[in-house]
Parts: structure tokens; C-alpha cells; sequence
């Protein structure tokens, strides 16, 4: 029940506020998407730190209730001061102010759910987003064991799990930009073949240092994703309808987020051995990337916003 109530509320705040930046932003679009996204990474690495100060001082109880109490306040004034859409201030996109109230307002524009899922490219989306997404939650949960099976010390194996989480907040951060320079799609793709790249060479990585590197790349490649997933939604299918959209599209990373780590331990379990997993990882990137150009393929020209 804990787990399922979680869950709601993620969906509840994530899919709105980042529907909300695709309508703010068109020429800067993945930019502000990777920002934005970046909280969520930011807070994943900030929470359990807060959390392990906070039962030092009181019960794990009273640590949840402060926590509660905390993403209550800040959770409810962020919400206040969102606007949905730029034209509820008199603003257009990136900032610009209206010239023409009667206007359609872009924010107008696009497909609803039902149109967008009637179409292929929606479909291929989805297939991208699940099978890029399993990798990222592959290495979060293997990464540790797999260290600590070459003789890594159990500090320096956690280590490594904050260092895909530091990679993946900083792509997030920095790789939007270089998104809006040579398209989202373009470097969703590069992006994510650079997955299937980094799991080839985990295979053959040996010692502390080396993991580290690859766990800051392969963190940044995938945050990276993250940030420019929405970004390409928007442009594929407008932003009308974005939230229901991107809702049903992140289903896919549900289903990745179980499915990935869960995989990759059976696998170990039958060879005694990572490299099945590993090996699924980069497979699993590389469809991807083929869903990915089928999407671009698929369907018409996109929608402008």
C-alpha cells in the first residue's frame, strides 16, 4: 500500500510540472526540461543524506512525518505559483509577450491521448522510453554487487551507485542545451546508442576507478534521455494534451524499473556471471535506438508545439 500511494504521488507531481515546462519553452525546450528534471535526481541524492542526520537525531517515525510535513509545505506552495500555460499570464512561449489576444494559444494545439496512441510513432515512443529506461535501473541495482564480485570494498561499491546518480542529475542538467543545438531526437539517439557503447565496455572494466568513470558517463547518457524524452513528446504530439501523454508514456519506465533490475538477477542466477546482464543492457539500448528512428519515421512532420 506504502508502495502504491508513493507511486500515485510521483505521478501526481512529475507529469504535470514537466507538461508544464514543454508549454513554457519551445526554442529552449530541452534545456528547461533537463533543469526541472534535474530536482528529481537532485532529490534522490539529497533525501536519504537528510534522512540518515534526521534518525540519528529521532525515530525513523518521526522522520517520515517531518519528511511528510516538508513535501507538503514546499510541494503545495510550488503548485500555487505554476501557471499551466504562458498565455494565463498574457506571455507566449520562451517568454514573449502577446501581441494577439485572439490568437490561438499554442498551448492549444496538438493531439489528445486518443489520437496520439492511434498512431504508430506513439507506440514506437513508448518501446524507446521502456527499453532505454531498463539499463539505467540495471545498473542502479547491479552495480554494487557486480564490484564487489571483482574484490571492490562494500564503500567503495556504494560509491559508485552515487556516482551514477551525480552523472545522470549532471546530464540532465548540461545535455538539454546541446539538445536544442541539434535537435532532441538527434541526440536522444547518439544518446542512446552511447548506452550500448559504455555496457560493451563495462564488460571488460576492472577496479575502482574504472567503474567510477563509466558509472559518471553511463549516468549522464542516461539522464541525458530523461531530460529529452518529453521534449520529443512535445514536438511528436503537441502539448494539448501532454500530460495524459507523457503519463501513459512513462508507463514504459514502471515497467523497466521492474523488469530490469529483476531480469539482470535471474540471469545471474542461471551463469553465475554479470555478463548475460550486461550484455541485455546494450541490446536493450540499441532497440531503442531503432524505435526511436522507426518513431521519426512513422508518422507526418511534427507539431510545432
Amino acid at each position: 500500500m506504502f508502495c502504491l500511494f508513493v507511486g500515485l504521488g510521483v505521478g501526481l507531481v512529475y507529469v504535470p510540472t514537466v507538461t508544464t515546462v514543454q508549454r513554457w519553452f519551445i526554442v529552449r525546450r530541452s534545456t528547461a526540461s533537463g533543469i526541472a528534471l534535474a530536482g528529481t535526481g537532485l532529490g534522490t541524492f539529497i533525501g536519504p543524506n537528510v534522512a540518515g542526520v534526521l534518525m540519528q537525531l529521532v525515530s525513523w517515525q518521526s522522520t517520515m512525518r517531518i519528511f511528510a510535513g516538508a513535501i507538503a509545505l514546499i510541494g503545495v506552495i510550488a503548485a500555487m505559483v505554476l501557471h499551466a500555460t504562458p498565455e494565463s499570464l498574457g506571455l507566449h512561449p520562451d517568454g514573449g509577450e502577446q501581441t494577439n489576444t485572439r490568437a490561438i494559444p499554442l498551448s492549444s494545439k496538438g493531439k489528445d491521448l486518443r489520437e496520439a496512441s492511434g498512431t504508430a510513432r506513439f507506440w514506437w515512443h513508448f518501446g524507446a522510453i521502456l527499453m532505454g529506461s531498463v539499463g539505467l535501473f540495471l545498473a542502479l541495482v547491479h552495480i554494487n554487487p557486480f564490484a564487489r564480485e571483482m574484490g571492490i570494498s562494500e564503500a567503495e561499491a556504494n560509491l559508485l551507485i552515487g556516482f551514477v546518480g551525480a552523472g545522470n542529475v549532471g546530464g540532465r542538467l548540461f545535455l538539454g542545451g546541446v539538445g536544442d543545438k541539434i535537435g532532441p531526437k538527434r541526440l536522444l539517439v547518439w544518446l542512446t546508442f552511447s548506452l550500448a557503447v559504455l555496457n560493451g565496455l563495462w564488460l571488460g572494466l576492472a577496479g575502482f576507478v574504472s567503474l567510477a568513470i563509466f558509472a559518471v558517463l553511463f549516468g549522464a547518457a542516461n539522464g541525458g534521455c530523461i531530460s529529452l524524452y518529453p521534449s520529443v513528446a512535445a514536438n511528436w504530439f503537441g502539448t494539448k494534451n501532454l500530460g495524459a501523454i507523457l503519463g501513459t508514456l512513462y508507463i514504459g519506465v514502471g515497467i523497466a524499473a521492474v523488469a530490469g533490475g529483476s531480469i539482470a538477477g535471474l540471469l545471474f542466477d542461471t551463469y553465475h556471471n554479470y555478463a548475460a546482464s550486461i550484455m541485455l543492457s546494450a541490446v536493450c539500448a540499441l532497440v531503442s535506438v531503432l524505435f526511436i528512428v522507426c518513431a521519426e519515421r512513422s508518422a507526418p512532420a511534427a507539431i510545432a508545439a
